[in-house]
């Protein structure tokens, strides 16, 4: 085993591997920048914030406030109409069966809040 590794370190060179050290951690201090749409805060205990998690030396030269901040998937879903559904069952597909979004029944049975479907996040209430 000791004849193969060593047989490996003096291959590395020749096939072009390099060993490269650790880079400095360069930490660009960035200030938060508030937005309408999505705030600073995050919504999730274990997520880190958008400025704790952009640093290092990839977002040194990097403006925050002309990135864009698109809206988090679970305020877009928040934002869909809840679907009412003339029978006790509902049947959603996500839109288009070539998604990856299966067919799943959901039973409509308890009228004291809309069920939702837990691959879209789409909510269906019995019509009444």
């Amino acid at each position: 085993m000791l004849a193969i590794s060593r047989s490996l370190t003096r291959l590395a060179p020749a096939m072009g591997v390099v060993r490269r050290g650790l880079a400095t951690n360069a930490v660009a201090t960035v200030t938060p920048t508030p937005t309408e749409v999505t705030g600073t805060d995050t919504w999730s205990p274990n997520q880190a914030s958008r400025v704790g998690s952009m640093t290092g030396p990839r977002f040194l030269d990097v403006d925050l406030s002309l990135q864009p901040m698109p809206k988090p998937a679970i305020d877009l879903i928040a934002e869909q109409p809840v679907i009412e559904v003339a029978g006790r069952v509902a049947s959603c597909d996500g839109g288009h069966p070539a998604l990856g979004h299966p067919t799943v029944y959901i039973n409509l049975d308890d009228p004291s809040a809309p069920h939702s479907c837990g691959y879209c996040g789409l909510r269906f209430r019995q019509a009444k």
